[in-house]
């Protein structure tokens, strides 16, 4: 028999809201996390893109922020849009719960989330950079903390928020309970993951190179100068929504302009507009206000948008693993999906790559990620030992009596010693053969005025009559 909602001895509101919602029966991954999660566990757990992993979290904190009134929940997502789809969701999910929530993302005025932060909010979802400005201000409830959701945590790790991330988790309280979702197992995760969280459940429901079965791939070979051409041809056919990935923003607005000079209704969205366009876009996208959306990565994860029949891949993503998320955004909910990628002879190498990413199983299998896991944690603190013994004292302080300032001086025995560029000292510039020529004054004393030179410019000479 199947599971429902019922099984995990939810409340009875909860429940209701979830039927209200459309949520009947639990997905694997859904099925997999909501019970060792109520039973107190951490947890890291790797699926595919639209497989439910939002409900899979928020399901068991607004059980047990119903239960717990003095505790906080903390949602970290690498991007904006999904901070907020995240905060809606919740609200739909928490009705007549009184759990106040907080979306701290950049692009919003910090007057508002500073007042939202002093009527204690119990649900914040927020970006890495925002929260970390929350923290300097000293506005965070950090004490209050007791559950904290990293979404996404490939994503992140990706944008370069690794520093962020490990400053939130240094200031987080020791006693929490942590929730680490991702769509790939990789060594940077593990290694954030053994520092931080405690003997974690490792769950994979699958592979993260694994395309949904509900959607149709095809590939259209095509020129550069031809690809607009038959993005119109394609786009003559559809009249559901369409989204389109390019890789840069001023692809997004090229191939948006074409569209609309041929009569098509159709926006773009990319990270150089502000977060109230963003928005909008959006929201007129999801209410069907236009059918055709031009893209870049920033709407390959994460968001949900019903009825996308068609992806197009007007550019190759620059990592084969974002291949997946972009057409992982048609055919979602067990609907079917068509995925379309335009190639010309330069994106043929990248293709390559794209396509023996998906033949094979680069990820690891759960076992193996425990082992690493293990290995990690045993050997962390020998690597930080072996560090402090190896560590040279390289830096010295030397105090000068006359000019009572600290000077640090490198030892120069054991430096190789560099070979000096050639240099030409020639009307006080010095010319190095490395790089551009760069001007140097010198310092040169002054000379001390003779009063008893005479200065013509006093003296006016006037011509003689004859």
């Amino acid at each position: 028999m199947q599971k429902t909602f019922n099984n995990f001895g939810l409340s009875k509101k909860l429940v209701l809201n979830l039927k209200e919602q459309g949520f009947l029966i639990p997905t694997a991954v859904q099925e997999c996390s909501i019970e060792p999660f109520l039973e107190g566990s951490d947890l890291i757990v790797c699926a595919k893109t639209g497989s439910g992993k939002t409900a899979s979290y928020l399901i068991p904190i607004i059980e047990m922020l119903s239960k717990e009134e003095d505790a906080c929940a903390l949602i970290v997502a690498p991007t904006r849009e999904l901070a907020q789809q995240i905060s809606q969701v919740f609200m739909l999910l928490a009705k007549d719960f009184n759990i106040k929530p907080a979306l701290l993302t950049g692009g919003k005025m910090m007057q508002a989330q500073l007042r939202r932060l002093k009527q204690n909010p119990r649900f914040i979802s927020g970006t890495p950079g925002r929260i970390n400005d929350h923290i300097a201000r000293k506005t965070f409830p950090l004490e209050k903390i007791k559950y904290v959701v990293w979404d996404e945590t490939d994503r992140m790790l990706e944008l370069g928020f690794f520093k962020q991330i490990e400053n939130i988790l240094t200031k987080l309280p020791k006693e929490k309970q942590s929730f680490m979702l991702s769509a790939t197992f990789n060594k940077r995760l593990i290694n954030l993951a053994s520092k931080h969280l405690i003997e974690p459940k490792i769950i994979s429901i699958s592979q993260g190179n694994e395309v949904p079965a509900l959607i149709k791939q095809e590939t259209i070979d095509t020129t550069g100068s031809y690809k607009l051409a038959a993005l119109e041809k394609i786009l003559k056919e559809v009249k559901d929504k369409v989204l389109i990935f390019c890789a840069t923003h001023a692809s997004t607005r090229e191939v948006c302009n074409f569209l609309r000079k041929k009569n098509m209704l159709a926006r773009f969205i990319n990270g150089a507009l502000k977060q109230k366009q963003r928005d909008k876009t959006l929201k007129d996208f999801k209410q069907g206000d236009f059918n055709i959306l031009c893209a870049t990565d920033l709407a390959a994860r994460g968001l949900d948008i019903e009825d996308i029949s068609l992806v197009i891949n007007y550019e190759l993503p620059l990592h084969a693993q974002e291949y997946i998320h972009r057409i992982g955004r048609t055919g979602r909910f067990n609907k079917k999906g068509k995925a379309i990628t335009l190639l010309s002879k330069a994106d043929k190498p990248l293709w390559k790559e794209i396509k023996t990413f998906l033949a094979t199983n680069q990820e690891q299998t759960p076992y193996d990620l425990k082992e690493n896991f293990k290995q990690n944690k045993e050997t962390a603190p020998l690597k930080k030992q072996v560090n402090q013994i190896k560590k040279p004292e390289i830096k010295k302080e030397i105090e000068l009596k006359k000019t009572k300032a600290k000077v640090k001086v490198l030892p120069t025995q054991n430096l190789p010693k560099e070979e000096e560029p050639k240099t030409n000292d020639f009307w006080g510039i010095k010319k190095v053969y490395v790089g551009k020529p760069v001007k140097i004054k010198q310092d040169t004393p002054k000379k001390p005025l003779n009063k008893n030179k005479f200065n013509h410019k006093k003296f006016s000479f006037k011509k003689c009559k004859k």
